[in-house]
């Protein structure tokens, strides 16, 4: 942010103690933005925290009071100033040489103190946080934080240790200014259904009676608008009209125009916000509203295509989980980082997980200008949330807090109540009393951008997260008979490198592996057991029981690969009864041996991704399959499809299928396809090959077109002996 205000950092120490009235009785130096857990095992000389081999010695930490503190020094000609504290967690104090300035719990409310009676000699700023809210007595995970807005995976998940981060976690520091300090500025724009005219309505609350002025300019340097206002009772706002505004698009589909707001007083600037101009909606998915036969007596199918400036399309992605187990440590270049690999691989969403919380703001600053929309969820996941006034209380602020926060940003096109809620584990319906809450916040404070109570809603889909739906039945092939508007969540297993695992464990114990168990025990947080022995299986299923872990690593992405290339490409032909496709996920908060993910921690991608980048390319002539493994001298049976979700003609091409067994090299088909329209997807003939019975073990299939050679699509497939293939049948350990 260029303003003319001056940030000042504060240089903080941190302790601990047994009660909140205790003082610590050692102090050490703390970083902010961070964790206590992580300044603590800075001053005792600890390792990592990627590297420990049980991350419970982090354990008692969650349980202790924490005191941050920090000198507070403010010039005697500066009339505003202005604390503040971008995210504090969880329930914290916060004083002033004694003086009490705020107390309250919550993790994603933005706190803007006035602190300018603090001019002269040096104060004392302390910041205490309580203890992670827990639920006793239940047992030790999720369901501790049922009754708080905490982040649920911190207690524990199948792809993440239990480590409960405390503390300042995001940007906090001292702003002072000349004229005046600012308190509060909120931003909401609004387009209208034509797309002809724009609105943005910015309000500012100051310390101290002035004239502020309004400035609305565009992403070339043009200041578009400008309107001044006295402030009253130290408030001021006003409604800036565009007339024929910018828009902003989501990639593929448009450029992403953005403006900037800055609020000055007394031509000192205060704050500049970027904002952005487009219109969403939520429409119906085509089939789904044709036979409502027994509404409203029976669940009906909600709407799930994204329609963007009066654009439906095809939303493809990942999810996103948080990219560190402590998200203090992530910063801005964390964030460029995997936001640019997200958009290099041609998607253009991501699901913020709700077992994860919300974003730094530098998050959505490159979603904005990557065309990443993002379907953001409150911080609930899996658990059934009560009705307890206090708790409601704290869910009400920290939802105004983020949705005041991030509605100017263009990107956000989708607020969702949480993660799996309506599931049997969670047993939660529309009528709770928080996503009632949450449906009221969003309206009121948002109602341009849709909301829905959680995912899956019916008619979307959660999983499969392997890639056999039973011990003989491939996901691939139960996949072309589903019907479903979005899938939300899918996955399919796979392991890092040989190269990525070095940097945690030593050769010798690489090379003493056989298998995705033995490899799991080396890391230093073993994921769930489930994912390993499913993958083992599905192994199995695959090849023969590899032998070495050369073997287990080069086969697992191979499968990962060529699996996520099929499901993709798969969802996109269902195009428009099926508008989403978003895998389970895209990065890693930790070293994982075993996952779904694309990216491993902190920012490596896995050969996994680049097939994905393959499968989401706006034109491509893609191969429909029914299975990925098949017996030596059986036949081979796919359909030839062109795949066009950009908004542009794809024009005809000849396509040339060849197909690769052991040695044998043979044309399967030459096809001259027609153009394909935009936003919309072709059939073409199908492919058939006796494959040879020569001892190969993989069969590639290649469609090449003639014109257009960035449409190639390579295929990878298992092929076994009649008898081994006859064995894979008969597996019965799923």
């Amino acid at each position: 942010m260029s303003t003319t205000t001056l940030r000042t950092p504060l240089v903080w120490e941190c302790g601990f103690c047994d009660d909140e009235t205790a003082s610590p009785a050692e102090y050490y130096p703390a970083e902010v933005p961070g964790a206590v857990q992580l300044d603590y095992a800075r001053a005792h000389g600890w390792g990592p925290f990627w590297l420990e081999k049980d991350p419970s010695v982090y354990a008692f930490m969650e349980d202790k009071f924490w005191c941050y503190r920090a000198p507070l020094s403010i010039g005697g000609d500066q009339e505003g100033a202005v604390l503040v504290f971008c995210g504090i967690d969880y329930r914290c104090r916060i004083r002033v040489d004694g003086d009490t300035l705020y107390e309250g719990e919550g993790m994603f409310s933005e706190l803007r103190l006035d602190v300018s009676r603090y001019r002269g000699a040096p104060h004392t700023l302390e910041v205490r946080i309580w203890p992670a809210p827990k639920v006793p007595p239940v047992r030790e995970g999720r369901d501790e934080a049922r009754e708080s807005c905490k982040p649920p995976v911190s207690y524990g998940w199948d792809f993440q240790p239990r480590l409960i981060p405390l503390g300042i976690w995001d940007e906090a520091y001292l702003e002072q200014s000349a004229e005046t300090g600012l308190l509060s500025c909120r931003v909401a724009p609004e387009v209208a259904d034509d797309l002809g005219t724009a609105w943005l309505d910015a309000e500012v609350s100051v310390t101290r009676n002035t004239r502020i002025a309004f400035e609305l300019w565009d992403d070339e340097g043009n200041r578009c608008l400008r309107r001044e206002r006295q402030t009253e009772d130290c408030r001021a706002g006003c409604r800036l009209t565009v007339v024929s505004p910018h828009l902003w698009w989501p990639a593929g589909a448009g450029p992403q125009r953005l403006y900037t707001l800055r609020v000055l007083a007394r031509e000192e600037c205060l704050i500049e916000k970027t904002v952005g101009f487009r219109r969403v909606r939520l429409v119906m998915n085509a089939g789904e509203w044709d036979l409502p036969d027994a509404f409203p007596k029976t669940r009906s199918t909600p709407p799930i295509t994204l329609e963007i400036n009066g654009r439906k399309l095809f939303a493809k992605g990942s999810n996103w989980v948080n990219p560190d187990v402590f998200p203090g440590r992530v910063n801005e270049e964390t964030y460029k980082q995997l936001l640019s690999l997200a958009a290099d691989a041609n998607m253009n969403i991501l699901r913020v997980w709700g077992g994860g919380g919300v974003n730094k703001e530098p998050f959505f600053h490159w979603c904005d200008r990557l065309g990443l929309m993002v379907w953001q969820e409150f911080p609930l996941a899996c658990n059934e949330y009560p009705d307890k006034p206090a708790y409601l209380q704290v869910l009400e602020r920290e939802a105004v807090s983020i949705v005041t926060r991030l509605r100017s940003h263009p990107c956000v096109v989708l607020w969702c109540g949480g993660n799996e809620l309506f599931n049997a584990w969670s047993g939660m319906t529309d009528q709770h009393h928080a996503l009632r809450l949450l449906n009221k916040v969003c309206y009121e404070l948002d109602r341009r951008t849709p909301f829905i109570m959680t995912s899956p809603l019916y008619g979307m889909a959660h999983g499969h997260y392997r890639l056999l739906d039973s011990p003989t039945e491939e996901f691939i092939t139960k996949l072309a008979e589903q019907k479903n508007t979005a899938y939300t969540e899918f996955g399919v297993p796979g392991s890092n490198s040989r190269e990525y695992l070095l940097q945690f464990v030593t050769q010798e114990e690489l090379d003493g592996c056989r298998s995705i168990s033995d490899l799991n025990r080396l890391m230093p947080f073993m994921a769930a057991p489930i994912w390993p022995k499913l993958f083992e299986q599905t192994m199995c299923y695959y090849y023969d029981q590899p032998g070495t872990a050369e073997q287990v690593l080069e086969r697992s992405a191979d499968l990962q690969g060529m699996a996520y290339k099929s499901l993709f490409e798969e969802m996109r032909r269902q195009w428009p009864r099926c508008s989403m496709a978003v895998n389970w996920c895209l990065n890693a908060p930790w070293p994982l041996i075993c996952s779904e993910n694309l990216i491993d921690w902190p920012c490596v991608p896995k050969r996994a991704f680049e097939d994905v980048k393959a499968a989401l390319r706006p034109q491509l002539a893609s191969l429909r399959i029914r299975r990925q493994v098949y017996p030596a001298g059986g036949e081979f049976t796919a359909e030839v499809w062109m795949l066009n979700d950009a908004f542009e003609e794809m024009p005809g091409d000849t396509v040339e299928v060849i197909g690769r067994c052991g040695g044998q090299e043979q044309e399967l088909l030459l096809w001259t396809a027609q153009p394909t329209p935009p936003q919309s997807n072709q059939r073409g003939p199908g492919v058939y090959w006796r494959l040879p019975d020569n001892g190969a073990d993989e069969l590639t299939v290649e469609l090449r077109c003639r014109q257009h050679p960035e449409w190639i699509s390579v295929y990878r497939y298992r092929v076994k002996s009649p008898e081994a293939y006859r064995r894979s049948m008969t597996l019965n350990n799923l």
